[in-house]
């Protein structure tokens, strides 16, 4: 069986990093939309590799908002979008717009230790409503 190449293994870690934190409806309960708009570039934002547009099902992602660099000789470079998302739930706030330049680095052939040169523009556009209350239990449904 091959051995799994560096990548390979931060994918796996961070998937299973991803699956372990809560989902975001049951975290956040108010937030009823989120929309991530993503666009992957190089630092000289001369490139553009990829944009996406992103509805959310807020019954599957999880609160660790993260995004897999696409660079395939990258390794250790997500995007994580968790504290920008956290902040503007709590604030409330429609939207929020960053950038984050990869943390990884790149594995041969572009050399090892090289710092990625990818860029990720994103913005999330949220949407809230009122927070349901539980509903009382139904007094001719309670066993005594």
């Amino acid at each position: 069986m091959p051995k799994p190449n560096e990548r390979t293994e931060h994918r796996r870690q961070q998937a299973l990093r991803i699956s372990d934190s809560p989902v975001l409806a049951d975290q956040f309960r108010e937030l009823t939309s989120l929309i991530a708009e993503l666009t992957y570039s190089d630092t000289e934002r001369e490139h553009k590799k990829s944009q996406i547009t992103y509805r959310v099902n807020l019954a599957k992602a999880h609160t660790i908002f993260s995004f897999a660099c696409p660079n395939e000789a990258c390794v250790g470079g997500d995007f994580d979008l968790s504290g920008a998302l956290a902040t503007a739930i709590d604030a409330h706030q429609s939207w929020t717009m960053g950038e984050l330049p990869c943390q990884g680095r790149c594995v041969p052939p572009l050399g090892a230790n090289t710092p990625c040169p990818c860029v990720l523009s994103y913005r999330l556009a949220l949407e809230f409503g009122p927070v349901e209350a539980a509903s009382p239990a139904d007094p001719e449904n309670t066993w005594d």
